[in-house]
């Protein structure tokens, strides 16, 4: 079995996802290439078998997602793989579908247009959302959308999975600092109050210039393992972010930009289950802010959420063996 597999490279979701999903599938005897973009391939690139390609981020012009399309077909007609799997990366499915390999397709997105939502999202923005990841992922064969609630699939070629994230609970503490994570750099203004709160700040990826934050360069490892040991998540509404901070039992402070669709469906999801709180950016809600780090000094049980979610390794596993069965090997 030969896998191509193709990461899109905005954020930090999607690189994350393959830190454990790549050795599932190879721990399995298959063969892989790897296709990463951008902050992926940053990520992933002392690997072995691992390519860099141009991700096509939004706003790009058509004319780059048609010249992908030509670039993935002579990617994959080189290293004829038996299955295609695309982490959020349109163009090798389209590449895919006209050489006839069968593709998986991977994103916390998917939950839109292929699964029952139990609360109520904007309507104008759901229809918007839906066919943006349609064009997206809609010629896949099998859709696996990555979520923190048991949420329902609509058809058969969908299902919903969990980050391959596992902690023990004595592994965990809260050493009275947060963690933040902003993926834009937009976090100043929220870490700001959080500071003359007294809240005690580390602070990943993009640096925030204010005195008393301890800003720490972009690693995944050393995210989780500062993780495992915070108070409390603060950064924007990303589905990794939130994934990892439920899975280490973490309350959540998350800011959306307003107009970012699927960053404040996270933050409805987040509120539903009792998770955490949400913010607009630039809207700055002194309150939420107020008793969040006032909760941060009380011990809240943990939730179970994501136990009763089967987890993305093993259900891409039983995906890639459905197309051997399918291809008689």
């Amino acid at each position: 079995m030969r896998i191509a597999y193709f990461i899109h490279g905005r954020g930090r979701g999607h690189s994350s996802r393959a830190l454990t999903l790549l050795p599932a599938l190879l721990g399995h005897g298959w063969k892989c290439q790897v296709f990463a973009g951008d902050m992926a391939y940053e990520v992933l690139c002392d690997r072995p078998a691992v390519k860099p390609i141009r991700s096509i981020l939004p706003g790009s012009s058509p004319l780059l997602f048609v010249r992908r399309i030509a670039q993935d077909v002579k990617r994959l007609r080189t290293y004829e793989p038996d299955v295609v799997i695309s982490d959020g990366d349109a163009p090798c499915t389209y590449a895919a579908k006209l050489l006839g390999v069968k593709v998986i397709s991977i994103g916390h997105a998917l939950i839109f247009p292929y699964c029952d939502h139990p609360i109520a999202l904007p309507k104008e923005g759901l229809r918007k959302e839906r066919f943006k990841v349609k064009v997206a992922t809609g010629l896949a064969d099998f859709k696996v959308a990555v979520h923190f609630t048991p949420i329902r699939p609509l058809s058969e070629d969908t299902r919903v999975a969990r980050p391959d994230i596992d902690v023990a609970a004595d592994q965990l503490s809260r050493d009275g600092y947060v963690v933040s994570y902003f993926r834009d750099g937009n976090g100043t203004e929220i870490i700001s109050a959080l500071l003359r709160l007294g809240v005690v700040v580390i602070n990943f990826g993009k640096p925030i210039s204010l005195e008393g934050v301890d800003n720490q360069p972009s690693d995944a490892e050393k995210f989780r393992e500062k993780l495992k040991h915070a108070s409390g998540v603060v950064g924007s509404a990303g589905s990794n972010l939130i994934f990892e901070a439920i899975a280490m039992q973490k309350p959540l402070l998350i800011q959306y930009i307003a107009g970012d669709f699927e960053q404040a469906a996270n933050v409805s999801y987040v509120e539903y289950e009792d998770l955490g709180v949400g913010v607009v950016a630039g809207q700055l809600d002194t309150s939420k802010i107020e008793a969040y780090a006032k909760g941060l000094k009380k011990k809240k049980k943990g939730t179970d959420v994501l136990g009763v979610v089967p987890a993305l390794s093993d259900v891409v596993v039983e995906l890639v063996q459905t197309v051997l069965h399918s291809q008689g090997e």
